[in-house]
């Protein structure tokens, strides 16, 4: 065997050496996978993934969706040449005559028909506004009713992660199975402007210390922490005061536990968050040399060693927190390289509150104690005596950011519209002349517009609300701007192509307004039925947040464009009438004396 001498009067064991994965005797167990690889069941390797599907060197979905192409675009090819084939037989004559920008080819037939059915109905709705008005009036508040159902979602997670997606469901089955993970709530400090110093140790010889250890800053922290840890806010709900204990996350006492039970991890915990235990000093000999101990080598001891129930100074401390679990020094210290936990920058204090279902009564506790909590800490910021500074969050933090935005774009969104509204008004108007400046102008007209896109929002918002798709704060900030920005502008091709239009010989006023719908009518359509299409496809992402928004806006720009198509032309309907009668916009019941001179052709 081995003869090598052992120094120091070792002994070499010589009795049998057990492998781990074995048992020593017939009655024990062999150590586990946790404890003993050897003892760990041997997986498999996962089957090899199948090879992609590929015909010679491309793949085959590329040559599906080649082929696919090249056969869409043959019979696109073949209806062209079928058709040019039948109009020069002669079959092109007996069509209608092209409408003005009609250029003889396959869609004309098209826009003549669709011209066509335009202008019954601008004719139809022309000659009775106020039934139509009254009837777009009705459906708007009907479905606008359906706000009082509506339900906004803030919730990051309900937004942007997709139900089905395999992170939703491994959250769900872990919240199902263990709860929720807990609200964490942080504060960082930090002590700008102090210089390191160099603090010589008995038991841990030289080491450097930032300079935010320094004992007047921790007993800052403590004062500051304790104030923290004893909020009290009064519920209207439970009809009394609630407290940390209320809500935290408290391993060991999940139940009934009491403040000192709830999980704040901070550099405070190990000591104990006691102030005689950060103030206690000692004189300890070691290696001959005679020193004294402090807060700073209990920290030393810790920050190595935080599972320990005592250190090695003679002051003989905990380094365990008060609610019963370690503390690691990557939960307490920041802003330091590899493990020189002394030359932290950043001091971490942590409140982690148990997370509740949104149908439990304690969520609305947690979110009372968080909004207290931040509270104090703004109160905190404008105090200037302490000796320190931070930044804070709450798990509630990223929810009232939102909302807090969303009420400052509130103006932004008035005065948009505003803008808008002034605008439309002012470019609509055809003046001839300063005299009849009330009459030319169009503010109750664009006024109307406006409100058909602020129609067609509520309207949209209020249909989804009814059948129970939840909305989002971004449905509310984007929607109405673009449908504002579709909505203005077909309202300025519709009216301008009237004011450039010159009613012809024995055409009454409804037929002239019939004939120019028809004329921008097929545009109109063919923009409004293509974003309307490309929202609905939009709608088939399953991210929440971009299927909701999709949805809400693809109805709006439809609604949109129904109104005006309705609303908007008896509208028109009215105000050619009012300023033919030389009669005052807004003040209609005001007769000018003088009157335009009429255009004919």
């Amino acid at each position: 065997g081995n003869q090598t001498p052992v120094a120091g009067g070792l002994v070499p064991y010589s009795g049998r050496f057990w492998r781990c994965d074995r048992p020593v005797s017939a009655q024990g167990r062999a150590c586990s996978c946790q404890d003993c690889t050897e003892s760990c069941p041997v997986i498999p390797p996962p089957a090899p993934l199948p090879a992609p599907w590929t015909v010679g060197l491309i793949p085959g979905s590329l040559l599906m969706c080649i082929i696919a192409f090249l056969a869409l675009l043959a019979l696109f090819a073949l209806s062209l040449a079928l058709a040019l084939a039948l109009r020069r037989r002669g079959r092109a004559g007996t069509h209608a005559a092209p409408a003005a920008g009609c250029p003889a080819g396959v869609g004309c037939d098209s826009q003549v028909w669709l011209a066509k059915v335009f202008r019954g109905w601008g004719t139809a709705v022309a000659r009775r506004p106020v039934p139509v008005i009254a009837a777009s009036l009705v459906l708007v508040i009907a479905l606008s009713a359906g706000l009082s159902y509506i339900s906004l979602t803030t919730d990051p997670v309900e937004l942007w992660s997709a139900p089905g997606s395999r992170a939703r469901r491994e959250k769900d089955y872990h919240d199902a199975n263990f709860g929720p993970f807990f609200r964490t709530n942080q504060v960082i400090i930090t002590v700008p402007g102090r210089p390191d110093y160099t603090y010589h140790s008995v038991l841990f010889g030289e080491n450097s210390f930032s300079g935010m250890f320094d004992k007047a800053i921790v007993l800052q922290l403590l004062d500051f922490q304790t104030r923290l840890r004893d909020i009290q806010v009064w519920s209207e709900e439970a009809q009394r005061n609630i407290s940390l204990r209320d809500v935290c996350f408290a391993p060991l006492h999940p139940n009934s536990p009491d403040t000192s039970d709830c999980a704040v991890n901070s550099l405070l915990q190990y000591f104990q968050n006691n102030r005689s235990r950060i103030n206690a000093q000692g004189t300890q000999t070691m290696h001959g040399v005679t020193g004294t101990v402090d807060w700073r080598d209990h920290f030393l001891y810790c920050a190595n060693s935080p599972l320990s129930f005592k250190d090695n100074t003679v002051m003989g401390m905990s380094c365990m927190a008060d609610y019963g679990a370690p503390v690691f020094p990557f939960l307490a210290v920041g802003g330091y390289e590899g493990a020189d936990f002394t030359q932290a920058q950043a001091f971490i204090m942590t409140f982690s509150l148990n997370s509740y279902s949104a149908t439990d009564p304690k969520l609305q506790y947690a979110l009372l104690w968080e909004k207290e909590y931040l509270r104090i800490l703004q109160e905190y910021k404008k105090n200037k005596s302490i000796g320190f500074d931070f930044v804070y969050m709450a798990e509630r933090s990223l929810e009232d950011e939102i909302n807090r935005t969303t009420a400052e774009d509130i103006p932004i969104f008035a005065i948009s519209y505003l803008v808008i509204f002034i605008y439309i008004a002012l470019a609509l108007g055809e003046y001839n002349s300063w005299r009849t400046v009330l009459i030319d102008s169009k503010i109750t007209l664009g006024l109307g517009g406006i409100l058909v896109v602020l129609g067609s929002v509520l309207s949209s918002m209020g249909f989804y609300a009814y059948i129970g798709v939840p909305s989002s704060l971004i449905v509310l900030e984007v929607v109405p701007f673009l449908v504002l920005a579709v909505g203005a502008d077909n309202i300025f091709i519709l009216v301008l192509q009237y004011q450039r239009d010159v009613r012809r010989e024995g055409e009454s006023r409804e037929e002239q307004i019939g004939r120019v719908l028809g004329d921008v009518g097929p545009s109109m359509l063919l923009c409004s039925f293509s974003e309307t299409v490309c929202f609905f496809l939009g709608a088939l992402t399953k991210m929440p947040a971009v299927r909701t928004f999709a949805l809400y806006a693809a109805l709006a720009v439809l609604l949109d464009f129904l109104l005006q198509m309705s609303a908007f032309v008896a509208l028109l309907s009215l105000d050619a009438r009012r300023e033919e009668a030389a009669r005052f916009d807004i003040c209609c019941c005001v007769r000018s004396k003088t009157r335009r001179k009429k255009k004919k052709k």
